[in-house]
């Protein structure tokens, strides 16, 4: 048989069919490459995060992520997109269609603290398809392990007896303000201290930088359990189930205080009910998901179980609750008028007293001990020692007595009280001065002659300036109370 000439160089009628064949299979590959990608991403849903990622909502958000793309059998992405308290992200998911699959998870910071800051944002908290309350979570009353603060309620006392510090996240963050909404129950001022960051302004309570804080639970916790910083109160309406002997700031004497952040999915405006519900019966398989339950409770979450219908008047409530406060915070400063004048400065001269009476009660308690200290040591001290230190505590009931009388005058309140302290205290000087001259080197039961001789005589002093603290401190509270009326 023969066949035709063929040369080398040009191809065969079965290697041209062959180059075809590959060419269109390749052509038909990448148009099917590209179809699978197309539909992966027309079938993918994003849920938008309002806040950096790594921080708490982030965390949440990519586990519920999960869990909702392994029920709908769907890709899930999340989108980082923080902010101007979250109205970047909220603004994007408000103005997205009805039926795109856009998802955001919704804050404080973006559906109520937004509403207090000026200029406002363009939608309201009511505007979105309500889909789920994910969970709650409380913040927590830290202070430093070393802080003299072992309950809440000493800490309010002494707020309002000196003014101190707390650190936050940032000014109108949730740190910041719920501080200010405690501070505003208590009546108390508390002044603040704002950080770039949680680890930084965690670290300004542990250092005592700064004298407490309020942070999210899943930034405390960890603090809590390393032992480094100490838990007095949780905000919460009900003790938090991951600290359950933690009593709450209600409990802790501010009655019916309550404040969470809290964590719910929303869809944009309108989205249709069949996409609802399908991203509802998923959230709901999630949080019965143990997992994710596990995830929630790690970070102090407590689970939501809000009715869908009940969601949207929730939000508008917390955006009142913290939208206000934030006006509140920046309004301008009320004109201080001659009454306000007048009640600061009966307020600065009732402080005053109120620290003087109380730093007495504290001098002639420690003058007491001190005295019997004198007796004990006489045998290694030379007795014109021992006078000379009586002389320096005489010394310095002088200046504490001239000080109250000197405010008696100015005021004209507890002069008849302030005369009784002031004799009790000469009383005392001669009876010390007398019992040291009872001590006999030579005879050492002379001590206890003196501190029988002694005995008794610091208890009407005692009596006298309890009394008077105790006037003066309820003086003060009340002229606290008239300044915060007239000029807060």
């Amino acid at each position: 048989m023969k066949y035709p000439n063929t040369t080398l160089c040009e191809p065969s009628l079965l290697q041209l069919a062959l180059k075809m064949n590959i060419f269109k299979l390749s052509f038909v590959l990448l148009n099917l490459l590209l179809s699978i990608n197309t539909a992966l991403a027309s079938d993918s849903w994003k849920i938008i995060v309002p806040t950096a990622a790594q921080g708490s909502t982030d965390v949440l958000t990519r586990g519920l992520g999960e869990k909702i793309a392994d029920y709908l059998g769907e890709p899930v992405i999340i989108e980082n997109m923080p902010g101007h308290s979250g109205t970047i992200a909220a603004n994007k998911v408000f103005s997205a269609d009805s039926t795109a699959k856009v998802l955001m998870m919704a804050t404080v910071s973006s559906h109520a603290i937004a509403f207090g800051i000026t200029p406002g944002p363009s939608y309201k908290a009511d505007d979105f398809s309500p889909i789920a309350l994910i969970g709650t979570a409380p913040y927590l009353l830290m202070v430093s392990n070393t802080s003299p603060f072992n309950t809440a309620k000493d800490l309010f006392e002494s707020a309002k007896r000196t003014s101190l510090t707390y650190s936050s996240t940032g000014t109108k963050g949730p740190h910041h303000l719920v501080a200010e909404l405690i501070a505003n129950q208590a009546q108390v001022q508390m002044t603040h201290k704002p950080f770039s960051a949680g680890a930084d302004a965690l670290r300004a309570v542990s250092s005592g930088t700064v004298d407490l804080m309020l942070p999210a639970s899943i930034l405390a916790l960890p603090k809590i359990k390393d032992g480094s910083l100490r838990v007095l109160a949780t905000t919460g309406s009900q003790r938090s189930k991951a600290l359950p002997l933690v009593p709450t700031i209600s409990e802790s004497g501010l009655a019916g205080f309550a404040a969470e952040s809290w964590y719910v999915l929303l869809g944009p405006p309108n989205m249709p009910a069949k996409s609802i519900e399908r991203i509802e019966k998923a959230v709901t398989h999630a949080l019965q998901d143990s997992e994710y339950l596990k995830l929630l409770e790690t970070n102090g979450v407590e689970r939501g179980s809000m009715k869908r219908e009940n969601i949207n008047p929730f939000l508008i409530a917390e955006a009142k609750k913290w939208g206000e406060l934030v006006l509140q915070l920046d309004a301008p400063a009320k004109v201080v008028t001659g009454q306000c004048q007048i009640e600061l400065s009966k307020l600065q001269s009732a402080e005053q007293f109120a620290i003087i009476a109380r730093d007495g009660l504290i001098t002639t308690r420690r003058q007491a001990q001190d005295f019997k200290n004198v007796l004990l040591r006489f045998w290694s001290e030379q007795a014109q020692t021992v006078q000379s230190r009586l002389a320096d505590r005489n010394q310095e009931l002088q200046s504490l007595t001239t000080a109250l009388e000197s405010l008696a005058n100015s005021t004209g309140e507890h002069a008849q009280l302030i005369e009784k302290i002031k004799s009790e205290s000469v009383k005392v000087s001669t009876t010390y001065a007398s019992a040291i001259t009872k001590l006999e080197p030579k005879d050492q039961l002379s001590i206890f002659v003196a501190d029988e001789y002694a005995k008794g005589v610091d208890i009407a002093i005692f009596r006298s300036l309890e009394t008077l603290a105790s006037l003066t401190t309820a003086k003060m509270n009340n002229q606290r109370n008239q300044v915060f009326s007239n000029c807060h």
